[in-house]
């Protein structure tokens, strides 16, 4: 019966010894599986990092799309602006050129006629600078409208609101 308690002790010292290793498995595999979750945490931030730039580009393509249609707004109304100038120093070039050359010889008709040519192109003037104004006024009112629609929007200025 001696060497029943000796075995006894010995059984027990071996599966404390594979509880040991059991364990010492069991830490190698978490420190294990701890890397590899820090090394998804890594690359899940260079993923966000990565998408967070992609919508800023696709931002700024739309600001550069939205400066390009404007452009070509202000192209369209400079063009009408321009005709609409060009008209104005037509009607004034010839007046001009008989008041420069001396050949303007106006009697009390020919005075009164060009006192209302004169008043008929300030009034024309103050049309196109009234004109402008609302030209000008209305721009910065879709430029304002634009950035509301594209903040609700989230940019993207196809999706209704």
């Amino acid at each position: 019966m001696s060497g029943r308690p000796a075995n006894l002790v010995g059984r027990a010292r071996r599966k404390l010894g594979r509880l040991r290793r059991t364990r010492m498995m069991v830490r190698a595999v978490n420190r294990r599986v701890d890397a590899q979750r820090d090394q998804v945490r890594t690359l899940e931030k260079r993923v966000e990092r990565a998408e967070s730039s992609t919508r800023s580009a696709r931002e700024l393509e739309k600001r550069i799309a939205e400066l390009e249609r404007t452009d070509a707004i202000r192209g369209t109304f400079a063009e009408r602006l321009a005709t609409q100038l060009a008209a104005v120093e037509e009607r004034l070039g010839g007046l001009d050129e008989r008041l420069a050359d001396g050949t303007f010889v106006a009697d009390d008709a020919g005075q009164a006629q060009a006192r209302e040519l004169v008043a008929e192109v300030r009034r024309e003037h103050a049309q196109v600078r009234a004109r402008l104004q609302v030209v000008s006024a209305y721009e910065e009112r879709i430029r304002r409208l634009e950035a509301v629609v594209a903040e609700l929007s989230g940019g993207d200025l196809r999706r209704p609101v």
